[in-house]
């Protein structure tokens, strides 16, 4: 991410993109095309790679300058014939875990004497998944279960933890609140009456970056650079997350920066090409950069 500001101070904060800092790519020819004292860079690096930390969030916003001039993040963004995909909004995401608390019991001799924590479990986690919604952009992911102790003994406990994300703010509250609702709503009891328990604990909150005026006005600076350079751009909502979740109320934000890429978070490889790594397309790292020196030129110029 880069903060650019007016005069009489022009800083900057960089975040690594991989092993790459591509930021730089851009930077360097603006610092050799302007006077040595209008701009000063200041880097912060964010180690948070994939967990977005919340307290970089709140370092940025405390750095934060009152004549700042733009926030731009250089995650990676898709270049195919000669056309950019720019982030201009992101999805929130909350995450949750669910608790159930059931009653063991021996399996073979006293097996209606126990509540199974991991029925009710998965009944409870049908119901999570019930509650994603295409229409709304709205998706909820379980994607860590636990439970149980030995195959003999019904189990008395099971977890999971999972996600929510959305790009409409009131979609994203709703959900929040939908989800909640399925605490306690127990469907798996023991012969005698003793009902499973649920709990569900909302552990993080990221609230969605939308489609907003200043991520526009940023967009169609780009979008002149584009065209200035007989390319396309395009407008991306990305469902992942960016510290650009964090900044976009404080300062004109703009993501999607970084070089092009394929496959994100993938490890593995096959010999028959059916499954492949995360790459970086080497190819685009100077268009990239030839887009972004000249869309923060005009930047600088507005600013």
């Amino acid at each position: 991410m880069v903060w650019l500001f007016p005069e009489p101070v022009r800083t900057a904060h960089t975040e690594t993109t991989g092993f790459v800092d591509f930021s730089w790519v851009a930077f360097k020819p603006i610092r050799r095309k302007s006077a040595p004292a209008a701009i000063t860079w200041e880097a912060l690096l964010n180690a948070s790679e994939e967990t977005l930390s919340p307290d970089f969030g709140v370092l940025c916003r405390e750095r934060l300058s009152e004549n700042a001039i733009a926030a731009l993040v250089f995650e990676a963004g898709l270049f195919e014939d000669n056309t950019f995909l720019l982030v201009t909004q992101r999805k929130g995401m909350a995450t949750f875990q669910v608790h159930v608390d059931g009653k063991s019991a021996h399996a073979g001799s006293d097996h209606p004497q126990g509540a199974n924590a991991i029925v009710q479990l998965a009944h409870t986690i049908q119901q999570i998944s019930e509650l994603t919604d295409y229409q709304q952009d709205l998706t909820f992911n379980v994607g860590v279960i636990e439970g149980g102790v030995v195959i003999n003994r019904v189990p008395h406990f099971a977890r999971a933890r999972g996600e929510m994300r959305a790009f409409d703010l009131k979609v994203f509250d709703q959900a929040i609140k939908d989800l909640l609702a399925l605490e306690n709503q127990s469907t798996i009891s023991s012969e005698d009456g003793f009902p499973c328990s649920i709990k569900v604990e909302i552990q993080r909150i990221t609230a969605p970056w939308p489609q907003n005026p200043a991520t526009e006005r940023l967009y169609a600076i780009w979008e002149e650079a584009a065209s200035e350079l007989d390319s396309t751009l395009i407008r991306q909502a990305r469902g992942g997350l960016s510290d650009g979740n964090h900044i976009w109320e404080n300062l004109p934000t703009l993501d999607g920066l970084g070089p092009s890429g394929a496959n994100g978070h993938c490890s593995e490889r096959t010999e028959d090409g059916s499954k492949d790594q995360e790459y970086a397309s080497i190819s685009s790292f100077v268009p990239k950069a030839i887009l972004n020196f000249h869309a923060i030129k005009k930047l600088i110029a507005s600013g």
